[in-house]
Order: structure tokens, then sequence, then C-alpha cells
């Protein structure tokens, strides 16, 4: 599988980082980037800068960003990638040991296609791709 590029929010538990870490991924914390409480088109556009997926709990201002567009329109950020948690903070280390393969399979088969980004969602018993 291929490495995948994190950029951590701030408001994602601190045993996320080492978690995909140990599986060989790539993780940076947004605040070791940028100032704490910068505006969230900061931190996407940090993101695309990096190729990275910004992983976060703030979805609601995260997604009007980073979202799917129809074919022919310019995308403002397209490299940065959305991984959204709807579930509590202390099972984000639980749901993410569930569901990494799936979350790098999806990832390998978006490198193939013209929009790369990996936009996925995650709640207590299910999760979500947008594609």
């Amino acid at each position: 599988m291929p490495v995948i590029h994190f950029l951590l929010d701030e408001d994602v538990p601190e045993a996320v980082a080492p978690f995909l870490r140990e599986l060989g991924h790539d993780v940076e914390w947004g605040r070791a980037l940028l100032p704490l409480g910068s505006p969230d088109h900061l931190v996407v556009r940090e993101a695309d800068r990096l190729g990275a997926v910004v992983v976060t709990w703030n979805r609601k201002h995260y997604h009007p960003i980073i979202r799917r567009q129809p074919p022919g329109v310019l995308l403002r950020f397209p490299r940065a990638g959305l991984l959204s948690f709807k579930c509590s903070r202390p099972n984000a280390v639980q749901r993410l040991a569930v569901l990494i393969s799936r979350i790098e399979r999806e990832y390998a088969e978006r490198q193939a296609e013209d929009d790369k980004r990996v936009i996925i969602e995650i709640w207590e018993d299910k999760y979500s791709l947008h594609g």
C-alpha cells in the first residue's frame, strides 16, 4: 500500500499520530506548521501543498473547502484530501484500526484517477467514501 501523508488538525487526539506512523504513513501536525487557531482554508492550503489528507473532527468547516466537484470544475485545492471523524475522540484509534486497510485501498485506487483526493467520514459504526 502507498504511504499516505496525513496532516492532523488541532482537534485530533494525540494517539492518532503514533498509530498512523507505526503503519508507515507520514504524519504532521497542523500546529507544527501553522499558528494555533489558523483558519481552515490555510490548513487546507498547507495540506494541498504537501499533497496531504487533513484529519479532523470538524467536517462542517472542512468539507465545503475539500469536496467533490463536477467534472471540469477547477479545484481550488486539488491535492488536499479529507478524513473526518464523527465518532468520539477516545474511539479514534480503534476506528482507524478497523478501517485503515480500506482507507489505504481507497487512497491507492484514487491515485489512478484524475481527482486523486480521498474524502472519507468515519462514524462509530460505519464509514463513508465520497467519490
